[in-house]
C-alpha cells in the first residue's frame, strides 16, 4: 500500500492516458472486448484517474466496451485524513456520466466495525445511483474470522436489492479475492448458496494478485511454508452452481509485477490451479474468461460457449490462429485453446449479422403496403422489394411531379418566350426528368431481386455526366451554340464521360464479371447461425464453415439476401450481356461527344467547288460524230447544324 501510494503521488494525466491506451490496446488484441476498469479515488489521485478513464472510454467506445468503476483502495472511515470526507468525494465521482460501478476494499478499514459502516454505505450508495457493486472482501486465510460475504449478502436481501434482469433498476454485485472462502466446507458451501438464492451475485478469483500476495513466508518455518488461498472457482461451478470467473485486476505494479493482460494465460494457469484437466473443465475455464465474465458486469449472456451467434444478435468474439493447421500446433478445440491459446487472434467487437437491411430512410415501411406488394415480390424473387417498396412509389411520385408540374412552371418563368414556342414533343424533352428516373429504377431494380446489391448504387455514377449532356443541347436551344458557357459545359462533360463511364465503368464491370460468376456457383447454407466450435479451427475452410458457407473463396455478403436461392444462369449471362454492351457503347458515345463538341467551336469549312466534266456526243452534216466537253460547276454546301433540315443540292 505504502508503494503504490508513493506511485500515485506522481500521477499526471498525460502519463495516465498514454499507460491506459497502452493496456487497453493489449487488451483488445489478446482478445478482450469487454472490460470493468477500477479507477482509484482517493484524496491523494482525487479525479485523476476517472478523468483519464472516462477520456479513454470514450476513445475505445467502438473498439471495446470499458464499464468505469469508481474503486474505493483506501479506507472510507477510517482514513489519516482529519475532517475530509471520502463519501463526499466518492459520491461527486459516482455522479459523472459514465461511471456505471461503485466498489470498495472494507478490509482495508481499521475496525470490523468500520468495514460493516464501509460495506453498509457503499451497497446504500450503489442502490441509490442505480451502480453495479464490486466488492473485494476477506481477503485472509484466518478460519477464526468470520466471512464478511454473509453480511453483505443479509444487507442486499434488507436492502431489496433488484433481482429481475429484466427491469430497469437491474445490477450485479461481484465479490472479488474472497480467499477466506477457500476454508469452507461442504455443508458450508451449500447453505452460502442458498443465502444468496436469486441475488445477481457473482464471484471473481484473481489467481495471479493471490498468488503473489498471499505468498509472504511464515518466518516461523523459515520461509518453507507459504501457504495460499484462490476462489476455487471451477469447483463453485460444477458442484454448488454458484456464477464465478477469473479475472486480472493488476498488471505491473506492486500487488502484481508479473503478467500480462491475456484472458486465456488464465485458462492455462488455472488447468493447474484447479487441477482442471477434462473436456468439461475446459469448457468452464474458457467460459470464466467470457461469457460468464460478462454476466457478472452485468452483461447477460447464456453461459454456454457453444451457443449459435443468431441473426440480428450483436456478437463479440475472438478468432484464434491465422494460420490454421500449417502451426506448430493446431488449436482445433477448446481444450487446446484453453491449455495453451497462442498470441494470433482476430478480434470482433459487436458485429451485428443482421437479415434486415440498415436503411437510411427515416421513415419505416407500411404494413399493408409491403403485404400488398409480396405476392408480387416473391413471384419475381425481389426479396427485398417489400421494406423499400414506400421508397420506391415515393420516388415516383417525387420525379413525376417535378417532372409535371415543377419543371413546365419553372422553364415559363425563366424563358417565357422560348419555352411558349415549343411543341409539345420539345417540351417534353426540355423537360427531361425521366430519363434519370428510368435509370434509377433500372439499377435499383436488381438490388431488389437481391442480385448485385452493391454494384446498383456503384453504377448509379454512370449518370454523372448525363446533366452536362443536357446542359449541351440546352445552350443550343437557347441560341448559345459556340458560346463559352456551351465550352466549359462541354470540357465537365467529356471529362466526367471518360472518369465515370471508361475508367470507373470500365474497372466496376470486371469487378461486378467477378463477383457474378462467383455468385452464380455459390452453395447456399441451410443455417444463418455460427458455429463456435468451428471457429478454433484457424483454416480458411473452417472459418468459411463457421459462417455457415462453403468453403468457396466468395464475398459472402454478395448472396446475404439470397437464402438458398441460387442465381440462375439466365440471370447471370443476361447481366454480363447487358453490361458487356453497354461498356461497348460507351466508348462510342464518348467518341460521337468529342466529334458533337468540337464541331460546335470549329468554323465550317469552304466547300472546294468541283468542275464536273460532261461528255456531249452529237453527229455532224457530214456524218462525223463529235465529242464535246462541258464544264458544270457543283454548288458548295456548308456544315449543317445535327437538327436542322439538309438541304436539297440543285
Amino acid at each position: 500500500m505504502r508503494l503504490s501510494s508513493e506511485a500515485k503521488s506522481r500521477f499526471e494525466h498525460d502519463d495516465l492516458m498514454d499507460r491506459g491506451r497502452a493496456l487497453i490496446e493489449e487488451s483488445i488484441k489478446f482478445g478482450v472486448t469487454h472490460m470493468r476498469a477500477f479507477v482509484e479515488v482517493d484524496f491523494g489521485v482525487e479525479m485523476k484517474c476517472l478523468d483519464a478513464g472516462l477520456e479513454l472510454k470514450a476513445e475505445f467506445r467502438d473498439k471495446c466496451y470499458i464499464q468505469i468503476c469508481v474503486f474505493a483502495q483506501d479506507p472510507i472511515f477510517s482514513h489519516d485524513h482529519g475532517s475530509r470526507s471520502m463519501t463526499d468525494l466518492l459520491e461527486n465521482a459516482i455522479q459523472k456520466h459514465g461511471v456505471e460501478v461503485l466498489g470498495s476494499t472494507p478490509y482495508v478499514e481499521k475496525s470490523l466495525e468500520l468495514q460493516e459502516e464501509n460495506m453498509k454505505w457503499t451497497i446504500e450508495t450503489a442502490k441509490l445511483y442505480q451502480l453495479h457493486l464490486d466488492f473485494h472482501l476477506d481477503y485472509h486465510l484466518n478460519e477464526h474470522q468470520k466471512p464478511m460475504v454473509y453480511s453483505a449478502i443479509e444487507r442486499l436481501h434488507r436492502i431489496n436489492w433488484t433481482t429481475n434482469y429484466e427491469q430497469k433498476e437491474f445490477r450485479t454485485v461481484v465479490f472479488g479475492h474472497c480467499t477466506r472462502l477457500t476454508l469452507l466446507d461442504g455443508n458450508e458451501w451449500h447453505k452460502l448458496r442458498q443465502e444468496i438464492r436469486d441475488l445477481p451475485v457473482s464471484f471473481v478469483g484473481l489467481p495471479t494478485s493471490d498468488l503473489f500476495m498471499m505468498g509472504r513466508p511464515d518466518e516461523a518455518t523459515g520461509g518453507s511454508n507459504r501457504v495460499r488461498g484462490t476462489l476455487q472457482v471451477v469447483e463453485m461451478i460444477k458442484k454448488y452452481d454458484f456464477n464465478a470467473a477469473i479475472g486480472i485486476n493488476n498488471v505491473g505494479n506492486a500487488f502484481t509485477p508479473q503478467g500480462t493482460c491475456d484472458p486465456m494465460g488464465l485458462t492455462s494457469l488455472g488447468v493447474g490451479i484447479y487441477q482442471a484437466g477434462t473436456k468439461a473443465d475446459a469448457q468452464i475455464l474458457l467460459e470464466c474468461v467470457s461469457t460468464r465474465a460478462r454476466q457478472a458486469i452485468g452483461i447477460y449472456v447464456e453461459h454456454n460457449i457453444n451457443s449459435n451467434l443468431d441473426i440480428g444478435s450483436p456478437s463479440s468474439f475472438v478468432i484464434f490462429g491465422t494460420k490454421g493447421s500449417r502451426n506448430f500446433r493446431a488449436r482445433k478445440s477448446i481444450q487446446e485453446l484453453v491449455y495453451d491459446a497462442g498470441f494470433e487472434r482476430t478480434t470482433i467487437f459487436e458485429v451485428c449479422y443482421d437479415k434486415k437491411m440498415h436503411d437510411p430512410f427515416p421513415i419505416p415501411p407500411s404494413q399493408w403496403l409491403s403485404q400488398a406488394v409480396q405476392p408480387f415480390a416473391d413471384y419475381f424473387h425481389l426479396t427485398t422489394l417489400p421494406l423499400h417498396i414506400h421508397e420506391v412509389l415515393g420516388s415516383f411520385l417525387a420525379y413525376t411531379f417535378i417532372n409535371k408540374v415543377v419543371a413546365p412552371q419553372v422553364s415559363i418563368r425563366l424563358f417565357p418566350e422560348k419555352y411558349s414556342k415549343f411543341s409539345a414533343e420539345r417540351k417534353l424533352n426540355w423537360d427531361e426528368c425521366w430519363h434519370m428516373q428510368l435509370v434509377l429504377s433500372w439499377f435499383f431494380s436488381f438490388g431488389f431481386r437481391p442480385f448485385v446489391n452493391f454494384y446498383g448504387c456503384t453504377f448509379i455514377l454512370y449518370e454523372l455526366s448525363s446533366p452536362f449532356l443536357n446542359f449541351h443541347w440546352f445552350f443550343d436551344k437557347l441560341d448559345m451554340t459556340g458560346s463559352k458557357p456551351q465550352l466549359y459545359n462541354g470540357i465537365a462533360l467529356l471529362f466526367t464521360f471518360f472518369c465515370c463511364r471508361l475508367v470507373w465503368g470500365t474497372y466496376q464491370s470486371l469487378r461486378v464479371y467477378q463477383d457474378v460468376w462467383r455468385s452464380m456457383h455459390n452453395q447456399p447454407s441451410n443455417s444463418a447461425s455460427i458455429n463456435i466450435d468451428a471457429l478454433a479451427n484457424g483454416t480458411v475452410s473452417a472459418l468459411d464453415a463457421a459462417a455457415g458457407h462453403s468453403a468457396t473463396p466468395i464475398h459472402n455478403d454478395i448472396m446475404r439476401f439470397a437464402n438458398d436461392e441460387f442465381i440462375p444462369l439466365w440471370l447471370g449471362f443476361t447481366y454480363l450481356g447487358s453490361n458487356l454492351v453497354l461498356n461497348t457503347l460507351n466508348f462510342y458515345w464518348f467518341g460521337k461527344m468529342i466529334e458533337a463538341v468540337r464541331k460546335r467551336f470549329q468554323p465550317a469549312k469552304e466547300g472546294r467547288q468541283k468542275d464536273k466534266a460532261i461528255a456531249m456526243k452529237s453527229t455532224g452534216a457530214n456524218g462525223k460524230t463529235r465529242i464535246s466537253v462541258k464544264e458544270s460547276e457543283i454548288r458548295r454546301r456548308n456544315a449543317l447544324d445535327d437538327n436542322e433540315p439538309i438541304a436539297a443540292v440543285s
